[in-house]
């Protein structure tokens, strides 16, 4: 139940090898043909709370700071100078 390995269908440990081709492509007929992924409680969260993570710090730095980095991309993109006593 608290584990950081993925599953198969009848509770062992996955086999990666069985799904995908010799040049590391994804075969979906061997797929539906083994067993679908199965993950723990605490990593499949763990795995949604990192996306949420980035999710928010993108929307965080958008909402936050969108005056400041517009006025840096259009001060970069114009090729002026950054004014006197900048940084």
């Amino acid at each position: 139940m608290l584990s950081s390995r993925s599953f198969d269908n009848s509770g062992r440990i996955y086999n990666v090898t069985r799904v995908i081709n010799a040049d590391a492509s994804f075969n979906l007929q061997a797929y539906q043909g083994y067993s679908p992924l199965f993950l723990s409680l605490p990593f499949a969260m763990c795995y949604g709370l990192s996306f949420a993570t980035v999710a928010s710090t993108l929307t965080h730095t958008f909402l936050y700071y969108r005056k400041q980095i517009y006025i840096q991309a259009r001060r970069s993109l114009s090729g002026a100078a950054p004014p006197s006593g900048a940084w």
